[in-house]
């Protein structure tokens, strides 16, 4: 999808997949192979599914934006949400990606959030805004996900000798 100036505008776009088994892909635009986009606005889009991938773009092959808005986009789901405006599965790269006002909602026990405004495998960023995002989660032992955590530790053990009067310096040091 390329477009010149003034922005080419995608609006209101519904994706409604059955509730107990089906996935929901990119309301507004949804691309199995590398998708490119170029000053485009994507707005009041709302995908509902078991699983919701992406509430307004969903790119299972990576994605190359440059000036993309995504605003007003709502994804829910019962069981699984990847991106509540923007789902990328491969390797992309966005210049001037601005996401606002996106709503993610998972309502299903054991359910989960990865990403209330986008999921990223592997996303290069230049110039962005993300604003207004709320994600919930009201199932039994649900959750919500926006980084992951990592467990870390740290030990040192420094050691100090020192050596008086050793090849005519006043001290000889080492530390380890």
């Amino acid at each position: 999808l390329t477009a010149g100036d003034p922005r080419e505008i995608v609006d209101a776009n519904v994706v409604r997949a059955d509730l107990t088994s089906s996935s929901a892909y990119g309301a507004a635009v949804y691309s199995d192979e590398y998708l490119q986009m170029s000053n485009m606005t994507v707005s009041s889009s709302m995908a509902t599914g078991y699983d919701v991938y992406g509430g307004g773009v969903a790119a299972d092959n990576g994605m190359n934006t440059t000036n993309l808005t995504v605003v007003g986009t709502v994804a829910n789901a019962v069981h699984y949400i990847e991106g509540g405006a923007i789902y990328e599965d491969s390797y992309s790269s966005s210049i001037n990606l601005v996401i606002d006002q996106t709503t993610a909602t998972v309502t299903g026990a054991d359910s989960g959030i990865e990403g209330g405004a986008i999921y990223p495998y592997h996303l290069a960023l230049d110039g962005g805004l993300v604003t207004r995002t709320t994600a919930t989660a009201s199932g039994d032992g649900s959750y919500i996900q926006g980084y992951r955590r990592v467990k870390m530790s740290h030990a040192s053990i420094t050691g100090t000798k020192s050596w008086p009067n050793v090849a005519r310096a006043d001290n000889l040091i080492l530390v380890g």
